[in-house]
């Protein structure tokens, strides 16, 4: 499914869209709290979300109903997104892999095809770099998953010892930089005491692969495609990065957070493609519930799709326009607009964990590309522009839950 439709759908209709019977999207930022929020009478439709499981036993925190389930798994899952563990996570090196990646490459290569390497990056470097040398049942199947995702990308990456195994990760003896299955193979309820059965983690390793790297490579591929596309965001960054970093070398995962023209273009470039552009599905909850002020009885289904929510005019100007400076505008009327409706990971208890993770991640990255090297759009590149908008490029993506995209096409060589 092409979302353009279901978005133009929405705009000219109504702010509220039954798409099935009993199903209901609200494209609307008030409805965002009032669906997702804390302490609100909805849940997760069982029917919906088990369709995420492995096996009916790999239930996990996201594919959970439960609204106690989730507490506990979610307490869990926080040690691997503490301060703590993100210290310890190799994105620096993986920023590295990519750019020593694309140095080796082509001069032409189709974007695109480059996301199996975003994904592989992150599942090796950030999420289980240790996970791809362990000799058990739960690695096995990681590492089937990840090569069913970018086998042909395997061998750009780490040559990996097969002699090694994961045991020293779960024992605590780890000399190297940790990652997210470290901290949850020692991590512990602290309300029950309870971890993480072998189920739970094979659901959680899941979740982390799918949710992560779809994610994360969505919102990169988009933030680069917006950039070839707009020459004068592209500049504005490039000078933002050379006011700030001396040398390639000065760049640091965490010295990038102070780049803010940076982190408009990807704000940006998620508002425009949303990494996961379709209403999350909750369901009302015995006694209804108020949603702007309409009354919606047990048992109905409502959403907001980010990628309608994210154009609608009401709270963007030009909302199909690749606008970076609209994030760091000096009316505080628009942006307090902008920001109240721009949530892509999500609001309330089942908010995105690695929120701050990924976009430590794509900062780093993006910043990374953009100083080593220059860029050309080959040709019109109209295959993969989609349909477009009010004469606005949009960057085709289809929506799979998360998101599938495609192109653009680029020359590229090193500044």
């Amino acid at each position: 499914m092409f979302q353009p439709p279901l978005e133009s759908t929405a705009m000219k209709l109504s702010k509220c869209v039954r798409y099935a019977p009993n199903k209901l999207s609200i494209n609307n930022s008030d409805a965002v709290n009032e669906i997702y929020g804390f302490n609100k009478n909805m849940a997760k439709p069982e029917e919906a979300y088990a369709a995420f499981r492995v096996n009916k036993h790999a239930i996990n925190t996201f594919n959970t109903s439960s609204k106690e389930a989730h507490r506990r798994k979610r307490r869990i899952m926080a040690k691997g997104f503490s301060d703590v563990a993100l210290a310890t996570y190799d994105i620096g090196g993986k920023g590295e892999k990519l750019v020593k990646s694309f140095h080796q490459r082509a001069v032409r290569i189709y974007m695109t095809s480059q996301v199996p390497l975003f994904k592989k990056l992150y599942i090796d470097r950030v999420l289980f770099p240790q996970m791809a040398k362990a000799n058990t049942a739960l690695a096995d199947y990681a590492r089937s998953y990840t090569v069913q995702r970018a086998h042909q990308h395997r061998e750009e990456i780490n040559r990996i010892d097969e002699t090694e195994t994961y045991s020293h990760v779960k024992s605590g003896n780890n000399n190297t930089s940790s990652d997210i299955m470290h901290h949850l193979l020692n991590a512990h309820d602290e309300e029950t005491t309870s971890v993480y059965s072998n189920n739970e983690l094979l659901g959680e390793a899941i979740l982390l692969m799918m949710a992560g790297s779809d994610t994360t490579s969505t919102a990169l591929t988009a933030t680069l495609f917006y950039l070839f596309h707009n020459p004068h965001a592209l500049q504005s960054l490039r000078s933002e990065l050379a006011h700030i970093f001396s040398y390639s070398t000065s760049i640091r995962v965490l010295a990038v957070e102070n780049c803010k023209y940076l982190r408009a273009c990807i704000d940006e470039a998620m508002r425009l493609c949303p990494p996961a552009p379709t209403a999350l599905p909750r369901v009302v909850c015995e006694g209804g519930i108020e949603v702007l002020g309409i009354h919606f009885p047990e048992g109905v289904c409502l959403g907001v799709s980010n990628f309608a929510l994210f154009r609608n005019e009401l709270y963007f100007k030009e909302p199909h326009r690749f606008m970076p400076e609209r994030w760091l505008d000096n009316d505080e009327d628009s942006l307090s607009l902008a920001r109240m409706a721009f949530k892509p990971f999500s609001v309330g208890p089942r908010h995105c964990i690695g929120q701050r993770l990924a976009i430590q991640e794509m900062a780093y990255i993006v910043a990374k590309i953009v100083y080593h090297f220059e860029f050309e759009v080959v040709g019109t590149d109209s295959e993969y522009k989609g349909l477009g908008v009010d004469e606005n490029v949009v960057m085709e993506q289809f929506d799979v839950f998360t998101s599938l995209e495609r192109g653009p096409e680029i020359n590229f060589w090193a500044r």
